[in-house]
C-alpha cells in the first residue's frame, strides 16, 4: 500500500509534464558530498571517494572516456556530464570533484543553489542503491519560509525501475587500483530516474534557495543502507510576461479593446475578463473608456492578475446654424439646429437659457452668441457656437397728412427710412391689397379722405 501514493503522484506528474511547453534545464548547485564517477586513470579508486553501493559490492560509475582507458565493453557516462532524455537536460557536476549526494538511512542532507530563483517546476535526477528508499523532500526559500513537498516518496533502486527513467544501461564498475574493473549491468541498467515537484502558485513567486532530503526509510536492511543518490537538479523557471496592446475608445463607441500577449514557462493560459458579460479570449473588445481587470490563469491553475486603462478618443465633429441668423427686435423668433457626426446617442443642451434638445427655438432681445454642448454616456463632450443678431425695430414714418383736393393725386413719403428694410403700401391694416412697395406711393384720384398702411420687413 506504501507504493500506491508515489505511483499516482508519478502519474500526475507525467501528464502535466505533457501540458507544458516550457523544457526543463539545468540548475546549478552545491553540497555534493562525493565523487561517484571514475572519469580516467589510473584507476576507479584514484578518482573516486566512495562506492555507490555496500562495500561488498564496492561499485562506482563511469565515464565514456574512463571506458576507453579501462577497455570495458560498453556502458559510460557522457564525458560533458550533459544528459537529455526528450526535452529536460540535466548537468552532472564536474568529474574532478564531488559530484554525487550520498543520503544514508536516517540522514538528512542539503543542495543548495549557487543563485536562488523562481520556478514552476523541479526535477530532481537520483537513485537508490541497496533497494528502493523513503524520501522527505523541502524545498526552502530565500524568504525564510519552507514547505514539504515529498512525504515518504518511493524512489526506486538503480536496477529495473520502470517508472520516470531519465537515462539506463550506463554501467558500473569496481572501485579498485586496477584491472580487471569487473564492469557489468549495460545495456539495461543502472539507471537514474527524475523526481518531479511542481511548486505551489504560492511558491512560484518566491526565490527557491535549497533542498532538504531526508532518508526516512524504515524497512529492513543492511545498514545504512538503502541509499539515495542524488546527481542533479533541472527546472523550468517560473517566468511570465504579459504584453497589453490597447485601443482607445472614441466616442462612436463603445468600441475600445485591450488585447493581452503572455509568454512564460506556464502556458496554455486561461483567461476571464471583468466585462458583462465576461469575456475568456486574451482580447477584450467593444469597451466603454475605463478600467478593466483579466485573471489569467497557468496550466497549474496560479492566476495572475492584470489591469488596464481604456482612454476616451474624444472624437467626433459638431456644428450648428440659426435660421434666421439676423432677426428683427419687434420679432425676434429664431430657430436655432445642431449636427453631430461620430457621437454615439448625444444630448444636447444650449446656453443661455438651459434648452435641452437637437433643435430649439429662440426669441433673443439683443444680439446673443449660444452655445450647443453635446454629451454621451462614454464622456464624450463637443462644443459648437452660433449668433444670432438682432437689429432695431424699423422707425416707420409718414409725410404730414396730405390734403389735396377732390380727384387730385396724392403723394405719400417715408419719413427717417431705415437701411436694408422693405416697405409694403396696403389699404387696409389686416388683409388688405398690396398697392405698392418702396418709399414712396402716389394715390391717384382722391375724393374723400383715406388712410393707407405700411408694413416694414427686414
Amino acid at each position: 500500500m506504501r507504493f500506491m501514493p508515489a505511483f499516482l503522484f508519478s502519474l500526475l506528474c507525467v501528464t502535466l509534464s505533457l501540458t507544458a511547453t516550457a523544457q526543463l534545464t539545468p540548475i546549478a548547485v552545491t553540497g555534493f558530498n562525493h565523487d561517484a564517477i571514475a572519469e580516467g586513470g589510473p584507476s576507479s579508486l584514484a578518482t573516486t571517494t566512495l562506492e555507490v553501493d555496500g562495500s561488498f559490492s564496492n561499485r562506482v560509475m563511469y565515464t565514456n572516456s574512463f571506458r576507453t582507458f579501462a577497455g570495458i565493453g560498453g556502458g559510460g557516462l557522457p564525458d560533458n556530464g550533459t544528459i537529455v532524455s526528450g526535452t529536460d537536460t540535466y548537468q552532472l557536476a564536474p568529474f574532478t570533484g564531488n559530484n554525487a549526494l550520498y543520503i544514508y538511512r536516517n540522514e538528512t542532507r542539503n543542495l543548495s543553489l549557487a543563485t536562488p530563483a523562481s520556478f514552476a517546476r523541479v526535477r530532481v535526477l537520483a537513485f537508490t542503491t541497496e533497494g528502493a528508499s523513503s524520501l522527505n523532500v523541502r524545498f526552502n526559500f530565500s524568504d525564510g519560509t519552507f514547505t514539504d513537498y515529498l512525504t515518504n516518496y518511493s524512489l526506486p533502486d538503480w536496477f529495473n525501475g520502470a517508472a520516470n527513467v531519465v537515462l539506463q544501461g550506463f554501467g558500473r564498475c569496481g572501485r579498485v587500483a586496477a584491472a580487471p574493473w569487473n564492469a557489468d549491468a549495460f545495456p539495461s541498467n543502472p539507471r537514474m530516474y527524475y523526481i518531479d515537484v511542481p511548486l505551489s502558485c504560492t511558491d512560484k513567486s518566491k526565490l527557491l534557495q535549497s533542498m532538504t532530503f531526508a532518508n526516512v526509510s524504515t524497512f529492513p536492511n543492511n545498514a545504512p543502507f538503502p541509499n539515495a543518490v542524488i546527481m542533479a537538479v533541472s527546472g523550468i523557471g517560473q517566468l511570465q510576461t504579459i504584453t497589453p496592446l490597447i485601443t482607445p475608445c472614441n466616442c462612436s463607441g463603445p468600441n475600445g479593446s485591450i488585447n493581452l500577449t503572455v509568454n512564460g514557462s506556464s502556458s496554455p493560459y486561461t483567461y476571464s475578463w471583468n466585462t458583462t458579460p465576461v469575456q475568456t479570449s486574451a482580447t477584450a473588445s467593444g469597451l466603454a473608456p475605463g478600467s478593466y481587470t483579466c485573471i489569467i490563469t497557468d496550466v497549474a491553475g496560479c492566476p495572475t492578475s492584470y489591469t488596464g486603462a481604456v482612454p476616451l478618443n474624444n472624437t467626433g465633429v459638431l456644428s450648428t446654424v440659426a435660421f434666421p441668423a439676423t432677426v428683427c427686435a419687434n420679432f425676434p423668433l429664431s430657430s436655432l439646429s445642431a449636427a453631430i457626426f461620430g457621437v454615439t446617442a448625444p444630448v444636447f443642451i444650449w446656453q443661455p437659457g438651459n434648452l435641452s434638445g437637437q433643435s430649439v427655438s429662440v426669441s433673443p432681445a439683443i444680439t446673443t452668441t449660444y452655445t450647443v454642448t453635446a454629451t454621451n454616456s462614454l464622456g464624450c463632450i463637443r462644443t459648437a457656437q452660433t449668433t444670432v443678431t438682432v437689429n432695431p425695430a424699423p422707425t416707420q414714418g409718414f409725410a404730414n397728412n396730405v390734403t389735396v383736393c377732390p380727384g387730385a393725386n396724392a403723394l405719400l413719403q417715408i419719413q427717417n427710412p431705415q437701411i436694408g428694410v422693405t416697405y409694403n403700401w396696403y389699404d387696409a391694416a389686416s388683409g388688405g391689397t398690396l398697392l405698392g412697395s418702396g418709399l414712396t406711393y402716389t394715390a391717384n384720384n382722391i375724393t374723400a379722405p383715406t388712410t393707407f398702411y405700411i408694413q416694414s420687413i427686414s
